[in-house]
Parts: structure tokens; C-alpha cells; sequence
């Protein structure tokens, strides 16, 4: 009867001993397996999209919307910047948008942004650009497509080739000449003009501004933030000629 019972208990620890062999070795009784193959790792999360209108930069290289960067002076650099600003057209259209522009830009640069600014019906653009102390460092200019029978007597001023500047009104006439400073345009002397042209027309405060090709937008922004600063005539409408007007000569803006 012993021997049975011996026998029994034999046979039952064979059964479970063949059970612990065959038992899968996992994570979970191996403390030296490695993760699981089955455990996926989520990808990363995109990076967020950055809100509100891109950001519109010119500087000595070339003209940037967003993230986009368009080398200017190029066959296809108008094509360029006014696919650039397509894309983002609902953000601008309507608008007040701020544009920062470098000193060193070139002139035909600007004009070129503004232009496809327009294009895409922004309302007004507030350029940034470093000036002097006793100027303002950023300025709102109205495309001119935007203005609504400008006044013929309504004052111009330019920036020549050589950085003398010339006064003078809409409708054409006289146009009244400074020489140029010790560092550039003597905006000073100019000032005077712009005062007294500005005082015979009463029923315009907008100033048109230009410069010759040659002459870069900072020294074409400090003639146009010279007349915000005056105290004696207030301009409030800033407005970019496109085309080089001739000194004297009625514009077309």
C-alpha cells in the first residue's frame, strides 16, 4: 500500500515538472528578456503650426514670407514672392500688415513687396525700419491704388541720384532743391519745404516719397518718417511712388 502511495506522489511531481519545461519563458518570469516586440512606440507629434499672419521681411539678401525666403533681382522673383503671399492671401486680405525692412534693401525691392502687397488687397503696410532717434522707426504707408482722387496740390518728395532731395506738388510746378548733407539727404533744410508746401494745401495731409533706383530704402524711409515728425504741418497718409517721378513733372501715383 506504501509503495503505491510512493508510486502516486512520483507520478504527480513528473506531471508537473513537465509542465514547468514547457512553460513559455516571457518579460514577465525572465528578468533578463528584453522588451517585448509586441510594445509600439508612438511617432513623435508633429510640431505645432505657428497662429496668426506670417511674418513679411526684407533684408540685404532678399524678401521673406513666413518661413519662405525669395532671393529678389531674379527673372522669376516677382513670380515668386506673389505665389509666396497667395498662399497665405486670407491672413493679409483687408488688412494693416507690418513688413520690416533693412536699411541696406534695395529700393525696387520694396516697391516690388509693396506691389504684391496690393495685389493681394492689403489694406495698408507698416514698415519697420531702424532710423534716426528723432524719427519714427516704423511708419504706415497707403498702396496708392488705395487713395480716392488725391489732391493735385498735395506735396512729393524725392530722393535724387547724387542724395540732394527735391520738393515739389502732385500737379507738378516749381520743384525747390536741397544739397545733399554731410552723411546723406539734409533732411532739415528739406523740412522747411515740406512745411511750407504742406501748409498751402490744407485739404491734404498725404506725403508721396520717392529716390532714385540707386539710393537705398533707408535713406528713401527717413525722408518719409522726417515729415511725420514736423510740428508745424501733420501728414498722416504715407504714400511709396513706384515709378521714379521727375523732379517738377506731374505724378501719376
Amino acid at each position: 500500500m506504501r509503495s503505491l502511495q510512493l508510486l502516486g506522489v512520483t507520478a504527480a511531481l513528473a506531471v508537473l515538472s513537465g509542465a514547468c519545461q514547457n512553460e513559455p519563458v516571457g518579460k514577465d518570469n525572465n528578468p533578463f528578456a528584453g522588451p517585448s516586440s509586441d510594445i509600439k512606440t508612438p511617432p513623435p507629434a508633429p510640431p505645432p503650426k505657428p497662429s496668426g499672419p506670417p511674418a513679411l521681411l526684407i533684408d540685404d539678401i532678399g524678401a521673406k514670407v513666413g518661413f519662405e525666403l525669395i532671393v529678389l533681382g531674379k527673372p522669376d522673383s516677382a513670380a515668386r514672392l506673389a505665389k509666396a503671399l497667395g498662399e497665405v492671401k486670407s491672413e493679409l486680405e483687408g488688412k494693416t500688415v507690418t513688413l520690416t525692412v533693412d536699411r541696406r534693401a534695395k529700393l525696387d525691392w520694396v516697391t516690388s513687396y509693396f506691389a504684391a502687397l496690393e495685389a493681394i488687397g492689403v489694406e495698408r503696410i507698416t514698415v519697420k525700419t531702424d532710423s534716426r532717434k528723432d524719427f519714427p522707426q516704423e511708419l504706415t504707408f497707403t498702396p496708392s491704388k488705395k487713395l480716392s482722387d488725391p489732391k493735385p496740390c498735395s506735396v512729393v518728395a524725392k530722393v535724387q541720384e547724387d542724395r540732394s532731395t527735391v520738393v515739389w506738388r502732385l500737379s507738378g510746378g516749381t520743384a525747390t532743391k536741397h544739397r545733399k548733407g554731410f552723411a546723406g539727404p539734409d533732411l532739415t533744410t528739406t523740412a522747411d519745404s515740406l512745411e511750407r508746401l504742406g501748409k498751402g494745401c490744407p485739404d491734404s495731409s498725404t506725403l508721396f516719397v520717392a529716390a532714385a533706383p540707386v539710393i537705398d530704402w533707408g535713406l528713401t524711409y527717413d525722408l518719409a518718417a522726417s515729415g511725420k515728425a514736423l510740428e508745424k504741418v501733420k501728414y498722416d497718409t504715407f504714400v511709396l511712388i513706384e515709378s521714379e517721378p521727375v523732379a517738377g513733372r506731374k505724378v501719376e501715383p
